[in-house]
């Protein structure tokens, strides 16, 4: 829920995706947010000052169904359109698990 303060919608994303990202966020386990922060910022802690001192940006990317891509430097998360929030979860899943430190 707190998290869900510090996402950013820019570029024409569609509050139907934002929605299914931060259903997918609740329903993580801790350390798999974790692997959402790493992902994003590619730090896997929250910054000394708490997540007030984080801001991710969330845009839309092409194509459609494709995985979704970050970019550390300025915290943001390319996040392309799906279908159902069972395939966002698969596919930011498997962006998380396949990254191997290279965002």
């Amino acid at each position: 829920e707190e998290l869900q303060q510090h996402l950013r919608a820019r570029g024409g994303l569609e509050s139907r995706d934002m929605e299914m990202l931060v259903d997918c966020l609740e329903r993580m386990t801790p350390e798999r947010r974790e692997d959402f922060l790493e992902f994003v910022t590619a730090c896997p802690r929250l910054p000394p000052a708490g997540l007030g001192a984080l801001e991710i940006t969330v845009s839309p990317a092409q194509p459609a169904g494709s995985l979704p891509r970050a970019r550390t430097c300025t915290k943001e998360l390319r996040l392309p359109k799906y279908e159902s929030p069972e395939q966002l979860e698969e596919r930011l899943c498997s962006a998380m698990d396949n990254a191997g430190g290279l965002y």
